[in-house]
This record gives structure tokens, sequence and C-alpha cells, in this order.
């Protein structure tokens, strides 16, 4: 039962790193359920699963029902610390953070500096606790504090090579940098990052680019990333990023119709196996007998069809497909240059 939940805790925290928040979740629950069982939930794969569940309530904009994954403690001077504990702690002071509670979050924080340090581990591509203290400091109106830390992690990104850490460093930065700098860093970040790779920090970067045109009047360029930063974060059901890439888009006198990606963009493999055959009148417990699987996970597959494509039943969704036959496929895993969009100016 112990290895399983292990196993099944480090794969949610793959699937986090690769923006997959539905199976991210999924996992840590089933693996922090299966350790309180036998009475294990301190052991340290449940700190890495409540980490997790964290982490998914950040991005799908749920964090008001995570109290009890926040009750993080810091441990007392001179006790062992848990690799995973560290994760946690950093979970909780990123999630704090947003919350407001930024006195419990800088404490944490702090926790997880002290700690790193202690190990002789600089490298922010296993813990980036400089830009989620930067982001406190600036949330308790610190700013040389937050850019400073935000700096050093940016060039240790750098030195380390990993683009994943520097396009998360480069967003931070730019996230507390004066408005005249924001544009330069989130446009470096979506030219570092791999839609493939990294399709939520991905979006985050596209968000970040087109709100900064958008600022600075540019509008048409604005509303082509902020467009496709909307599809990224809808497939990936980042209903916070959705939140802001939206209203972001309104500001910029744009539409953001989620229909307009195509299922193919917004639907898993699996999803989209099922839905067709949905959409073709077969019922759930058909549908389970022929894929060979259970009724529940067809249900699970339907209603997560059903949130994406923002339908609500299963008449919508053969309309849906139907309007799609034919069309071409999606360009939701097609690189995108923000630099190309300054280096061919468009007129705002």
């Amino acid at each position: 039962m112990t290895r399983l939940a292990e196993a099944r805790s480090v794969r949610a925290l793959l699937h986090m790193h690769r923006g997959l928040l539905t199976e991210a979740g999924h996992d840590a629950r089933l693996a922090l359920t299966a350790l309180r069982r036998i009475g294990a939930d301190a052991h340290h794969m449940g700190a890495l699963a409540r980490s997790v569940l964290i982490d998914v309530a950040v991005e799908k904009d749920q964090l008001a029902g995570a109290g009890e994954l926040l009750d993080v403690q810091v441990p007392s001077a001179g006790q062992p610390t848990a690799w995973w504990h560290l994760h946690l702690a950093h979970s909780a002071a990123r999630a704090l953070g947003r919350l407001g509670h930024t006195r419990q979050a800088l404490t944490l924080v702090t926790y997880c500096e002290q700690e790193l340090g202690r190990r002789g581990i600089s490298n922010p591509a296993v813990l980036p606790w400089r830009s989620t203290k930067a982001l406190i400091c600036a949330g308790l109106g610190n700013l040389p504090d937050a850019r400073r830390l935000a700096q050093r992690e940016a060039d240790l990104a750098l030195r380390w090579g990993a683009p994943f850490a520097q396009g998360r460093a480069l967003l931070a930065l730019a996230a507390v940098s004066p408005v005249g700098d924001v544009l330069r860093l989130a446009r470096r970040a979506v030219d570092l990052l791999d839609v493939k790779e990294a399709p939520l920090l991905y979006a985050q970067s596209l968000y970040a680019t087109g709100n900064a045109y958008q600022q600075s009047g540019s509008t048409v360029r604005a509303r082509e990333l902020l467009h496709r930063a909307n599809e990224v974060s809808i497939a990936l059901g980042a209903d916070a990023l959705v939140e802001l890439v939206q209203k972001a888009l309104r500001d910029a006198g744009g539409r953001p119709d989620p229909r307009k990606a195509s299922a193919e963009a917004l639907l898993t493999r699996s999803e989209r196996q099922v839905a067709k055959l949905a959409s073709q009148g077969m019922s759930n417990r058909d549908i389970a007998r022929l894929l060979q699987v259970s009724l529940r996970n067809i249900e699970s597959h339907l209603t997560h069809c059903y949130r994406k494509l923002r339908i609500s039943g299963r008449g919508e969704l053969s309309r849906f497909l139907a309007a799609e036959d034919g069309a071409a496929g999606s360009t939701l895993l097609r690189p995108h240059s923000a630099a190309g969009y300054h280096s061919h100016p468009q007129p705002a």
C-alpha cells in the first residue's frame, strides 16, 4: 500500500510539472487517501501528495476549500526535515501568499530558504523559493527585496541552464519589475518555454506578454497572444489563469470564446474517444463495455469534456463535434514566438 502511494505521489508531481492538473490531483488524492487508511498520512510521501494538491488548488482557483492542506508547521530547531516536507512548506507558502496571509507565507518560505541553504542547494529548478519569496515581499510592499530575489533566481536559472526554471524566474521578475521591463522579460519567457514540455508555464508567459502588450497599447498583438493563452489554459483546466486571461482579453477588446479551440486541442485522446462515442448515441455503460473500462471512468471523461468545452450535455456535445467535421487540426501544440510580433509590428 505504501509503495503504491509513493508511486502515485511521484506521478502526481510529474503530472503537475507537465501542467496536467486533473491527473495530478487525481493521483495525489488517491495517494493521500491510501496513506490515511493505514495511518501513514504523516509519511514523507503524504507531504508530497499534499504539496501537489495545494499546487492544483492554486491553479484551479480552489483554495477556499484547502484549509486543512494549508495547516503546515515549521519543525522545531534541530528536528530533522524530510525532503518532501520542504515541498509542502513551499506550496503552502505560495497558496497563503495568494490568499493574502503574507506573514504566514513568509515564515514558511524563509524556512525553505534556510533549510536549502544548510544543504548547499542553490539550483532554482529544485525549489524556486526566491521567486516565491519575491512575490510575497511584493505583496508586503517591499519591492527592492522582491526585485533582488527575483533577479538572483533569474541569474541562477541562467547559470544552471534549465529552460523551465529560467522561464519561471523571468515571469517572477516581470511580476515585480517596472512597467517598462515587463514586456521584454515576458517575451523572453515565451521564447524559452516549450508548450509540449511545460504547457501551464507557457500559458502563463503568454498571458504576461499579452497583458504587457495590451498595457502598452498594442491591442492587436495582445489579443493574439491572449487568445492562445486562453486556449491552452482552458485545455489544462487552469481556472485561475483562465479568469485572468479572459479579463485581459476583454480589456484588449477581444471576445474570449473558449469554443474557438477545437476538441482536439481541449481534450485528451481518451476524452475525445469517449466524446465521439457518446455523440453517436452510445450509453455510458455501452462505452465502458466497448473500451473495457469502468463506468465511473466514462462518467469522469464526459464531465471533463463538458467542463472544457463549456457545454452542458450530450446534445451540445454532438453539435460541437459535428461542427468540427472536416476542420483542420488544432494549433495548440505549435510553438509560438512572442518576439516575432515585435519584429513585425502591426497597427494597434
